[in-house]
């Protein structure tokens, strides 16, 4: 699995989540044409991605005949396809947890970079490219990067949380609100395929912030408002590397995951109050964490201080 192609494995994942959002029944014919259409790809990456799944027992493969679902609705809700950290993966995770740790200055360059993680110019390039594309640097001169301001103290963290606090129920409450079903559902089992993964392997906090920043995003943009839109888009920019640090926390993450699916459920059943209500629980418990985990880790590091 270490070597399957990451973009093939996140077009699988997303052919397994069509299968359930449209609930193909054990047997269902599959076919590149279908494919092709709904993901707008060519036949080849289709062709090879119907091959892994049908190498994973997800499929079955009958010769002149195509592919067919081999499991029912009921064994989909417990597949895990796991799409594998790459090179550039690590070097990025590796980047953001040095920011983290006070190890890399504000403006760095690709000189000082190539030294410190002794890996090759494009692999290097293509993690910085990563992070650019996040939102978390910018180019400031001609082999040189600036990390952009991140939420990263305890005041900024707290200012974070009163502002969301102030928008996110507000939006549900909009009169414009339109909440897409087939979205929710699709959030829902990109949450529960989390969810399944705490306990078992290591979580990667890149692929944890996505879900956690899409859930908010997507509700965001039920609002039909392009300002409440953009204030999420650039606040999940400014959070994303802090964020980074709570996502070894598995119980908290877990926690966070079930208030996400409890909002989902009362999303679909269109009760709108109670939703802001529990959005406004949600950010007031994430609030709450975050600054006993801060009060923590000052504790430690004033010790350490003391001792040192």
């Amino acid at each position: 699995m270490s070597k399957v192609n990451p973009r093939h494995m996140e077009l699988a994942k997303q052919i397994v989540a069509l299968a359930r959002r449209e609930g193909w029944a054990l047997g269902h014919h599959i076919t590149e044409a279908r494919l092709t259409e709904a993901f707008g790809m060519s036949r080849s990456p289709v062709r090879t991605v119907l091959k892994l799944l049908a190498d994973q027992g997800i499929l079955e493969a009958k010769s002149n005949r195509g592919y067919f679902l081999a499991r029912d609705q009921d064994d989909l809700a417990g597949v895990h396809l796991e799409v594998p950290l790459t090179d550039v993966d690590a070097v990025y995770l590796r980047l953001v947890e040095d920011r983290l740790a006070g190890h890399l200055p504000q403006e760095i360059d690709q000189k000082d970079l190539l030294k410190r993680y002794q890996v090759n110019r494009a692999l290097l390039l293509r993690a910085v490219e990563g992070m650019e594309n996040a939102g978390l640097l910018v180019r400031n001169r001609a082999r040189g990067w600036r990390f952009l301001p991140v939420i990263d103290n305890l005041t900024t963290e707290e200012s974070s949380y009163d502002f969301r606090l102030m928008v996110e129920p507000a939006a549900i409450m909009l009169p414009g609100l339109m909440v897409d079903y087939e979205t929710l559902t699709l959030m829902r089992h990109n949450h529960l395929d989390l969810q399944r993964r705490i306990g078992r392997q290591r979580l990667v906090p890149s692929q944890v912030f996505e879900v956690d920043a899409d859930f908010h995003r997507v509700i965001a943009g039920f609002s039909n408002n392009s300002f409440v839109v953009q204030a999420i888009q650039q606040h999940n920019r400014m959070r994303r590397i802090v964020e980074y640090r709570g996502y070894g926390d598995e119980e908290r993450v877990a926690s966070w995951i079930g208030e996400h699916l409890q909002i989902i459920d009362v999303l679909e059943r269109r009760r709108f109050k109670y939703a802001a209500e529990l959005m406004a629980t949600h950010l007031a418990n994430g609030k709450r964490h975050a600054m006993q985990s801060n009060a923590s880790r000052a504790s430690v590091d004033a010790s350490e201080a003391l001792v040192g």
